[in-house]
């Protein structure tokens, strides 16, 4: 049996360029003549610009859910699949503050997609908004146990990034002197708590973290 993990991955919106989206010497670098052609199914709703960066981050976020599995793994966008993708009950969605958290998966409002690696199916929940697409992976139904958060910083300085988001995952436990360090693959973990899934992400103006709240332990520290 495929063991639990966790990804997340989120784009900036204005950092990518339309022309590059759009254009097919681009997008065929890690999207299939199938997998571009299901921005015609299921009513999603989405620009073809956004479609191209939906399809990039679930594939980023589904890398890093198996990435934890095998810490070996090389990142290949053809190696993953997105088999489908089906748009939200509700289609709009917006950040009307700096700070968004939640301890579940608003799935109401997410583009719910399945991916496919050989046989092996991963699940991802995105959501979609002007200004960014913010991925998370799971297994199936376990979105019910996700605990995530999504910030815009005020300097996207690739340091300040990777500083901020630590500090605003770890402001979930305050009194906690937790530590978060990386595995020699690049995974981050809570150095007290080694066994906790967590995934982080940055991109432009806005940082993101996503977890399991399936430990005992960090439950209590977050209630306390």
């Amino acid at each position: 049996m495929r063991k639990n993990s966790i990804g997340n991955d989120i784009v900036a919106l204005t950092n990518t360029g339309i022309e590059r989206a759009c254009s097919s010497r681009f997008y065929s670098k890690f999207l299939t003549d199938r997998e571009a052609a299901l921005f015609n199914t299921n009513n999603l709703a989405i620009s073809f610009v956004q479609f191209v960066w939906l399809c990039w981050s679930i594939k980023e976020s589904v890398y890093k859910f198996q990435k934890r599995q095998q810490p070996q793994l090389l990142k290949g966008g053809w190696k993953i699949q997105v088999h489908t993708i089906n748009p939200p009950a509700i289609s709009s969605f917006a950040m009307h503050h700096n700070l968004l958290e939640s301890e579940f998966m608003p799935v109401e409002f997410c583009y719910e997609s399945v991916a496919i690696i050989n046989t092996e199916k991963y699940y991802s929940w995105s959501i979609i908004t002007e200004e960014f697409i913010y991925t998370i992976t799971t297994a199936e139904n376990e979105y019910k146990n996700i605990c995530w958060g999504i910030k815009k910083i005020d300097d996207a300085n690739h340091f300040n990034q990777s500083s901020e988001v630590r500090k605003f995952l770890l402001a979930k436990f305050p009194g906690n002197n937790f530590e978060i360090l990386k595995t020699p693959a690049g995974i981050p973990y809570i150095k007290e708590h080694p066994d906790v899934l967590l995934s982080l992400t940055h991109d432009g103006f806005f940082v993101a973290y996503a977890l399991l709240l399936n430990n005992e332990t960090l439950q209590k520290n977050n209630a306390a």
